[in-house]
């Protein structure tokens, strides 16, 4: 949040209740990922499967408010890489931030803002695959398919999210968008757009999602397997 400073120090009430609906915002979102999605795409424009992907359980983002020591530090960084460029003159990062505010809100509201301040844990992707019938031990090795006009559903791996798309459509659902994580990075990824690492068949088949084709032929070459799309790695799994 960027704020002229001296509206911050004329209006500091102002301040502190719109970092308190952040942090409300924060709260529905983590209770209601999906209608929380739907409510921002009609309030915004953006699709919503792409804000379920950024702010749903396992998500690219958060919303948490708390200004932390290790993105101050980053920001100062780019800052020097941007002065290198000639893009921009002396920038002292200091100067621009001012916790105060998110802290008396964090006061205000009975949370501990110095704890949340050191964390950059998310809430992941929980629950029971009814797919493959166990719990979900792994957040980002699994998956999530969200078939319209329905709840998204969670699924314990990468395989089982496959075989249960595979299993939906044959049944003639539609399917608004299945995700999967980058085996290498943990990020949340749409499944038609991944490269897969694939060893084995059926019940017995591997497989990793990947970002960049590089990291699929990376891991194939040291599986023994081979690189896919998503319709060869669905069917892979017998999910065809």
């Amino acid at each position: 949040m960027v704020v002229r400073t001296d509206f911050a120090e004329k209006y500091p009430e102002v301040v502190v209740a719109y970092v308190k609906a952040i942090i409300e915002a924060d709260a529905w979102v983590r209770k209601d990922p999906q209608g929380a999605a739907e409510k921002i795409a009609g309030w915004t424009g953006i699709d919503k499967e792409v804000v379920y992907m950024f702010l749903g359980p396992s998500g690219i983002m958060t919303v948490d408010p708390t200004i932390k020591a290790e993105l101050v530090r980053d920001a100062g960084e780019d800052a020097k890489v941007l002065q290198r460029l000639d893009r921009m003159k002396e920038f002292d990062i200091g100067k621009w931030v001012n916790d105060s505010y998110v802290r008396k809100a964090f006061a205000e509201t009975g949370l501990d803002y110095d704890k949340q301040a050191k964390s950059f844990d998310n809430y992941e992707v929980a629950g029971t695959d009814e797919f493959c019938r166990k719990p979900i031990a792994e957040p980002r090795k699994a998956g999530e398919i969200w078939v319209a006009g329905e709840r998204i559903s969670a699924y314990a791996s990468a395989a089982c999210t496959l075989a249960a798309y595979g299993d939906l459509k044959r049944k003639g659902k539609k399917i608004n968008v299945t995700y999967l994580f980058d085996s290498a990075r943990g990020i949340k990824l749409f499944a038609d757009q991944a490269f897969f690492a694939v060893s084995g068949e059926g019940d017995k088949a591997a497989i990793e999602p990947f970002l960049l084709k590089k990291d699929a032929e990376a891991a194939a070459k040291k599986s023994g397997g081979k690189v896919v799309g998503f319709p060869e790695a669905v069917k892979a799994v017998g999910g065809a």
